[in-house]
């Protein structure tokens, strides 16, 4: 018995220490730039230390490796949900959430699952991240959905929660633009307006909101108040806009078209029988 004892002893250290030079190697080779064997390394520490707390750090290493490394969006969320559900909340619970909403949301366009969670983010660590970050992205999600009902519930509860987030002006405009999405100018043009008293607006902003307004214009016949709008926008010119002169010119040219149309005179009728 006092043999076997001595053995424990003597054998338990040893593997801890086997287990951090296992480690050590895996870092040394991933910062070597050996990704692939690195994942390896990293692998075999999870085979056979699954229960050590450096673990942790290796499903983490894991899920960036397979994720930014490798290109493996689907083996680094199997890594990831583990480190998730092994994890008491806190530092690693958090990266993996943050690493797995944006795998589901920007590389497998799975913005849904993506949603889920944003929303556990925003309950659990509303003090880590900033909340109206992952609000917006929530309502993008359902924005790019189609579903232009629920967009609009989530930028109003960014609105309503969130006051002071520099994504409010955002969420203004798209809610503008689920209205004009679905053919509701006039109230589409009710809030354009209004954003554009907003004093908060970028100058990219300005440019993309006064585009939308000038095309709900053209669509409720208003070819004077659109023709304005795409002639201020002519003067733009800055190195941090985005505007397509291009496509601009030809708004104009249609507008002014629509616009010597509607001022010519009705055709006179040729009443007399043939």
């Amino acid at each position: 018995m006092l043999c076997f004892v001595l053995f424990f002893i003597l054998v338990l250290p040893g593997c801890k220490e086997d287990m951090r030079d296992l480690y050590e190697k895996a870092m040394k080779t991933y910062r070597a730039e050996d990704y692939e064997k690195a994942a390896e390394l990293f692998e075999v520490i999870l085979e056979k230390y699954p229960a050590h707390d450096l673990s942790r750090k290796a499903r983490y290493e894991l899920g960036n490796i397979y994720f930014y490394k490798l290109k493996q969006p689907h083996k680094a969320l199997k890594h990831l949900q583990d480190l998730y559900a092994q994890s008491q909340p806190g530092k690693y619970s958090f990266e993996a959430l943050k690493l797995l909403g944006y795998i589901y949301d920007k590389s497998l366009n799975d913005c849904l699952k993506g949603v889920d969670v944003y929303r556990m983010l925003i309950r659990d660590y509303p003090s880590e991240i900033d909340p109206g970050e992952y609000q917006q992205a929530i309502a993008e999600c359902y924005f790019k959905l189609h579903d232009y009902d629920q967009a609009c519930l989530e930028y109003e509860a960014l609105l309503e929660q969130y006051p002071e987030s520099r994504y409010v002006p955002r969420s203004k405009f798209q809610i503008a633009n689920s209205y004009a999405l679905r053919e509701d100018w006039e109230r589409a043009i009710t809030l354009y307006e209004e954003l554009l008293l907003s004093e908060s607006l970028s100058e990219q902003l300005l440019i993309e909101t006064k585009l939308e307004l000038a095309f709900c214009y053209e669509h409720q016949q208003q070819f004077e108040d659109a023709l304005e709008l795409y002639v201020e926008l002519q003067d733009v010119v800055s190195h941090s806009t985005v505007i397509d002169i291009d496509v601009l010119m030809r708004k104009i040219e249609r507008v002014q078209e629509s616009i010597a149309e509607s001022k010519k005179s009705p055709s006179e009728v040729d009443w007399s029988r043939k």
